[in-house]
């Protein structure tokens, strides 16, 4: 009764659906990039992007908390932001880079052929075609940015700033 639950609602929308709209622009760039360039040691490189995120999440707090308190971040949605982003861009980038990597590469040489640069090519034939691995990806970032307890209660003191899950 202590606590207006449409504001943390309101404070839940605004973390997840910008934690959400950064991985997505992030990882459609990274994934595109790792799925289409040839770089050596690409599936070492991947490997070590999906092993990030089963790093323990309770393993991060104390550093960041002391990092955050530091740059003046706490009680501030960026903390929390930035702290979701750690855990929500590794699996977005692997999960896009394997998607992206099954889309042909003809669809791609054809409107370069057709005189499209190569981000042309990403935004008007790639990018249509990997909406549903990007939706994919959108909804399990903000899945996870709007459950999150754990940093929402490292991070926030002040009850005007409370996410969902905190105040609940």
């Amino acid at each position: 009764t202590g606590i207006n639950f449409g504001r943390t609602l309101l404070n839940s929308l605004i973390v997840a659906l910008s934690t959400t709209a950064v991985t997505v622009v992030l990882s459609v760039l990274a994934g595109y990039a790792l799925s289409r360039t040839r770089i050596r040691g690409k599936a070492p490189i991947l490997g070590f992007i999906l092993l990030t995120s089963f790093f323990p999440v309770l393993a991060i707090v104390g550093p960041l908390f002391i990092a955050y308190r530091h740059l003046g971040l706490l009680d501030n949605y960026l903390a929390l932001i930035i702290t979701y982003l750690v855990y929500t861009l590794p699996i977005a980038t692997w999960f896009l880079a394997n998607f992206f990597s099954q889309i042909p590469h003809q669809l791609e040489e054809a409107a370069v052929v057709d005189g499209a640069t190569r981000l042309q090519a990403l935004r008007r034939i790639i990018l249509p075609v990997a909406v549903p691995g990007i939706f994919t990806v959108a909804i399990l970032a903000f899945i996870l940015a709007w459950n999150d307890f754990t940093f929402a209660l490292s991070f926030i003191s002040n009850p005007n700033m409370y996410t969902a899950p905190l105040a609940i």
